[in-house]
């Protein structure tokens, strides 16, 4: 008795994703898309899902006659024995249900899988709100390349959590814009001729247990001046999620768009994107959301985005400026600040994050 999968092509990848990963025993797996419809969303999907000839119904989106016409056809032709698990996770509405009711008749069982939940939902023959358990999870790699976004491969954290915490507290405690300034221009002139990049590489060769020629190699300029939180954000996640969840200073492209994730992780099978700066003017919050807004947007993603900022500074203001986490939430985006963000909260921090999805 051939067991036929029948999915409506749409833009909601991951819930078919997951659906096509946790239906057991599947001969023959079909999908029906609007005529004109962008093959390529589905062949990633199938792809990754190891399925190598699906076959493809295509019909009017907005014409009930014709998706009836469409799928009676198909059926007719189908075996007398066959049976049917129909998945209405997505399509228009009137796909959705001129499938649903041609298939009524046959021997099927109709699913929906919500968006963002990791539970099946069986429409018929009966109703049953929790029908399947999906106990895959997407690891971040996968659940973009679902989306048909390429990465870089995962960079190395070759800095100690004491290092580490150490920038955190000099960030904490060194708020000024001088002090700032100081460090964005660490390494830009010769040192021998400015007495004040002396003192701040004597400085951080301190609070980092290093050499002061060290301080002025490539590799930790770059973690001096802000990449150390991204390392922080990334190493945090790991200890709450298991090593190697998250990535940080993630390159992305997708259609010759490209953009960078400081910090990215999936959970539960949703996506996690974090904006971090160390410190930054609080002028430039309103930048920041629009960014993080743009990967959502630009990307398809549907993740859930944070902004994370060191200064403490900054959050004093943010406590005056209440307009920018009105904006923030509009945007479905949470600003994290330094007290959230410290190595003795940040834990709790991420489990509030995570419990409250």
């Amino acid at each position: 008795m051939p067991h036929y999968l029948l999915s409506l092509a749409n833009e909601e990848l991951i819930a078919n994703y997951l659906l096509l990963k946790t239906i057991p025993d599947v001969d023959h797996y079909l999908f029906v898309q609007p005529k004109g419809w962008d093959p390529a969303p589905v062949d990633r999907v199938c792809s990754l899902c190891g399925i190598a000839a699906p076959l493809r119904l295509e019909v009017e989106e907005f014409c009930l006659a014709d998706i009836e016409r469409v799928l009676e056809s198909w059926l007719s032709e189908r075996e007398q024995d066959a049976s049917y698990t129909v998945n209405l996770t997505g399509g228009s509405r009137l796909m959705a249900l001129a499938v649903a009711d041609i298939f009524r008749r046959a021997n099927s069982r109709v699913l929906y899988l919500p968006p963002r939940v990791n539970h099946i939902q069986q429409l018929h023959p009966r109703r049953v709100d929790s029908y399947l358990k999906v106990t895959y999870r997407c690891s971040l790699d996968e659940y973009l390349a679902v989306f048909g976004v390429s990465t870089e491969p995962p960079r190395s954290n070759p800095h100690s959590i004491k290092q580490m915490e150490a920038m955190f507290r000099v960030f904490t405690a060194n708020s000024t814009s001088r002090f700032m300034r100081q460090v964005n221009r660490l390494g830009a002139r010769k040192i021998e001729r400015d007495p004040e990049q002396i003192r701040l590489v004597r400085f951080f060769a301190r609070e980092l247990g290093i050499s002061p020629g060290e301080v002025l190699l490539p590799e930790w300029l770059s973690f001096i001046k802000g990449a150390w939180f991204e390392e922080y954000l990334a190493w945090a996640v790991d200890r709450e999620l298991g090593e190697g969840t998250a990535r940080h200073g993630l390159q992305v492209e997708q259609q010759g768009v490209s953009n960078e994730l400081d910090c990215a992780f999936t959970h539960a099978n949703r996506l996690y994107v974090m904006e971090l700066k160390a410190s930054a003017p609080l002028a430039s919050i309103s930048e920041f959301l629009y960014k993080l807004d743009s990967v959502a947007r630009d990307f398809s993603l549907n993740p859930r985005c944070f902004l994370g900022i060191v200064d403490p500074d900054v959050e004093r203001g943010l406590g005056k400026a209440t307009h920018f986490r009105s904006r923030a939430r509009k945007m479905g985006i949470r600003i994290l600040c330094n007290k959230e963000l410290s190595p003795g909260r940040i834990s709790k921090t991420l489990r509030q994050i995570l419990d409250s999805d």
